[in-house]
């Protein structure tokens, strides 16, 4: 039997970005980096398992992936923050669009962009081990 036919997923731009703070209060950064990485690893791990996902389960992926986004998107960044803030709502927003596409049936083949997606988010982890580096110094680590 096949599933109920969803309606055309539409989503929402993602709020303006904000950069506010200062890295060097270590409050600000602790809570702007804690949801930083938990929003790359789930995003990533959604990205991963969607090869083995069919559109209407993908559905529901793509608006959690859209939620992570507007989640990071709507918290300001600390200022060292900036360039890494920058390119992981960038990767986000690309993919989330791309999702939205294929679950639309716009987009046939989504291992291109699992495929470019995993290789982007990863090279962002440098950057993000970096400002964790950074947090452990302030923190007397």
């Amino acid at each position: 039997m096949e599933p109920t036919a969803l309606p055309p997923l539409t989503l929402n731009p993602p709020p303006t970005l904000v950069l506010r703070g200062d890295c060097d209060v270590t409050d600000e950064l602790e809570n702007w980096l804690r949801l930083a990485a938990y929003s790359r690893r789930d995003f990533l791990a959604l990205v991963e398992e969607a090869g083995s996902k069919n559109r209407h389960t993908l559905f529901a992926d793509t608006v959690e992936m859209d939620t992570l986004l507007q989640s990071l998107s709507s918290r300001p960044a600390p200022d060292c923050a900036q360039e890494f803030q920058e390119s992981l709502l960038g990767i986000m927003r690309q993919t989330t669009l791309l999702f939205q596409e294929y679950v639309n049936g716009d987009r046939d083949d989504l291992s291109v962009i699992v495929e470019n997606t995993t290789r982007e988010l990863q090279m962002t982890g440098q950057a993000l081990s970096e400002l964790e580096h950074r947090l452990q110094l302030q923190r007397g680590e």
